[in-house]
């Protein structure tokens, strides 16, 4: 990873409905990043993503949900721009 890089776990809006009803319900979600994953500086991986092998993640780019194996992925929010192999 190149600097700053933010991984998320959960946020912080139930604390909405702390303030109001004193209720406090948790949204963790499990976050993944495979093996060899090169993350560019001011990236953003959001709660529950789950990053495979071999992959390259462009600088300031925002990760959602799946991210294949063996591939290149840019943008806001991140899209597969081809594979390692192209």
């Amino acid at each position: 990873m190149t600097g700053p890089v933010t991984i998320l776990t959960h946020d912080y809006s139930w604390s909405v409905l702390n303030k109001k009803y004193g209720i406090i319900y948790g949204n963790q979600r499990k976050t993944v990043i495979g093996n060899n994953v090169f993350i560019g500086g001011g990236a953003t991986i959001l709660g529950g993503s789950h990053i495979g092998d071999n992959v390259i993640i462009c600088a300031n780019s925002v990760v959602s949900g799946n991210v294949d194996s063996n591939s290149v992925y840019a943008g806001n929010p991140a899209r597969k721009l081809m594979t390692l192999e192209e």
